[in-house]
């Protein structure tokens, strides 16, 4: 349980960086439980405002569940990735009034489709993702009020929104398209 409120993060490579790592090498052979955290009151300026990611050998009893975001805004060139593993998704993720200015010329590295498993390393030599925010192996995700400037985002940015193995993802993501 834990709160973060009225927080800037000028000039950052990530804004929010939640993992649920395994390291059985050090005696950590499921990963954490990481539940109940409040982000609220922020301004980013970074490369990836939000990153959410269950490692891909993450085990019950690690989780990553209901964390909310409110009142955030952001600039940022590469997409959020909100992403579980199949095993352990990521559960009850919530974006309420959250804006971002989507910026940068995307070269669409991935051909528009995440690395599965979604690997941190080597991530950052290619351009990215070329969605706003992508959900995988998650669970009741909702986006409530959350706005997304394009006007200076160039290249082969996709939509907004790219849900994969997720269920109950909903909410209102209002884009001002390319």
């Amino acid at each position: 349980n834990c709160t973060f409120n009225n927080i800037v993060i000028p000039e950052s490579r990530t804004g929010i960086n939640i993992l649920v790592p395994t390291h059985p090498e050090y005696g950590i052979h499921h990963g954490p439980a990481i539940e109940n955290i409040l982000f609220s009151n922020m301004v980013m300026d970074v490369k990836k405002a939000f990153f959410l990611w269950t490692g891909d050998k993450a085990s019950s009893p690690a989780s990553l569940r209901r964390i909310r975001f409110d009142n955030i805004i952001a600039s940022a060139n590469r997409a959020n990735f909100i992403g579980g593993s199949a095993s352990v998704p990521v559960e009850e993720i919530h974006f309420s009034r959250v804006h971002i200015t989507m910026f940068g010329d995307m070269k669409d590295d991935f051909n528009g489709v995440a690395p599965d498993p979604y690997g941190v390393f080597g991530y950052w030599t290619k351009s990215g993702l070329p969605y706003a925010f992508y959900v995988r192996n998650a669970k009741k995700v909702t986006f409530t009020d959350v706005t997304l400037d394009w006007k200076r985002a160039t290249g082969k940015w996709r939509e907004a929104l790219k849900v994969e193995k997720s269920e109950d993802v909903s909410g209102s993501l209002n884009p001002r398209m390319i």
